[in-house]
């Protein structure tokens, strides 16, 4: 198996171990409860870590911003609650 496929194959088992956000799905930031939608799933090419692609459903920016998964579904703790960085409001 060639090094490359090795790193697409054990970045789709991550990827697989995660709570996967789904297109389409609406989520709340922890800090400013603002809602934002997920537009797809990427990969950096650098470095194969897989992406959240996601847009302000508060703004009309003119692009996409990006955050890798691990941050996504990642529990963060302020004034002694935890959650997750990025909640769904489905």
């Amino acid at each position: 198996m060639s090094r490359d496929k090795q790193q697409l194959e054990e970045a789709n088992e991550r990827y697989n171990n995660l709570y996967n956000p789904k297109k389409g799905e609406v989520f709340k930031h922890y800090k400013n409860d603002k809602c934002y939608k997920v537009k797809g799933i990427a990969m950096r090419e650098c470095d194969l870590e897989i992406m959240v692609l996601y847009s302000s459903m508060e703004i009309d920016y003119p692009f996409l911003w990006t955050r890798p998964l691990k941050e996504w579904v990642e529990p963060m703790g302020e004034d002694g609650i935890r959650r997750f960085r990025f909640w769904s409001e489905s």
